[in-house]
């Protein structure tokens, strides 16, 4: 018998489904899909939006529905490393998978540098010492709470500069997260069923003489290839903080919330092993949880008085 598939409809604020559709129709027409080696912003394939105080750039992910979670064919890919019972302890939370609708949305096209949080917080060196500092290197060390106020501090100077025309910032959710990390494929990973060290920047065993060799750095953000919607880093480097709760299974709506309520944690880090940073892979952490491997990126939200493309 076959399990029955829910839909969850997510909106997303201030984005019109009909008007992004009808761009998307044109940019992609425009902006041809990127081969898994492209890495230049002029060969993302939808439309780009740079913010003008910190100079961070965004994609406008065209939004549509998949299924949450653990892919087809996904368990016996991780049955080859790990036995039944790290399966069963360790990533249950991936099932059942779940229909889910996004809204389009526009993403920031890497994770929030430490330069950037300067930018907007006035602290220098937002990151870990053992795992690098330096403007171009992820921010991280971040609790939940730093990331959402990072957000509402970017939003108000936007308020400043451009009064009532002026974007808004704010976490993703879980499944906009997601949604922009698969861009299209119901694989493990945006590059399909493998992730190599020339894909992203985790943890790397390798034995040429019986020895294994371990990552214990993180990568300047924008390292690897982007994705096929343009987006940089999704797996590995640091792993991201969503806005949604976390529940046991992906797709669910949460019950209540605490001020302890854990959140979901996305994309695995320099220092999990590549199955830890598959799109359907989650995480929690509560919201005064830091660590030198929980970065963050953020959504823009247009003004409401402009079309969704700007």
């Amino acid at each position: 018998m076959s399990r029955p598939v829910f839909s969850l409809r997510i909106p997303v604020p201030s984005i019109a489904q009909a008007a992004v559709s009808v761009l998307l129709a044109v940019g992609l027409c425009v902006w041809p899909g990127l081969s898994r080696g492209a890495d230049t912003l002029g060969e993302s394939p939808a439309p780009a939006w740079t913010e003008p105080v910190t100079g961070m750039e965004f994609a406008l992910i065209p939004g549509g529905c998949f299924e949450m979670g653990r892919a087809p064919g996904v368990t016996e890919k991780l049955l080859e490393e790990v036995d039944q019972w790290f399966l069963d302890h360790h990533y249950a939370d991936e099932e059942p998978r779940k229909e889910v609708c996004v809204d389009p949305f526009w993403l920031a096209r890497r994770e929030v540098s430490q330069g950037e949080w300067e930018k907007v917080t006035g602290d220098a060196d937002k990151g870990c010492t053992q795992s690098g500092l330096g403007p171009d290197l992820p921010a991280n060390f971040i609790t939940y709470e730093e990331a959402r106020d990072f957000a509402v501090k970017l939003s108000e100077m936007e308020q400043e500069h451009y009064e009532g025309n002026a974007s808004s910032f704010r976490l993703p959710t879980e499944a906009e997260w997601e949604f922009a990390c698969r861009a299209g494929q119901d694989t493990p990973y945006s590059t399909g069923w493998e992730l190599t060290p020339d894909d992203a920047r985790y943890r790397v065993s390798r034995k040429p003489g019986g020895g294994i060799q371990r990552t214990r750095t993180v990568a300047p953000v924008g390292s690897y290839p982007p994705n096929t919607y343009g987006v940089y880093g999704m797996h590995g480097n640091v792993e991201e903080w969503t806005a949604s709760l976390y529940t046991p299974h992906p797709g669910e709506e949460p019950t209540f919330e605490t001020r302890d309520s854990p959140r979901v944690v996305k994309g695995g880090s320099f220092l999990a092993p590549a199955r830890n940073t598959r799109c359907g892979a989650r995480k929690w952490a509560i919201g005064r949880h830091v660590s030198c491997q929980v970065g963050m990126r953020l959504v823009r939200n247009p003004p409401a008085s402009q079309s969704p493309s700007q």
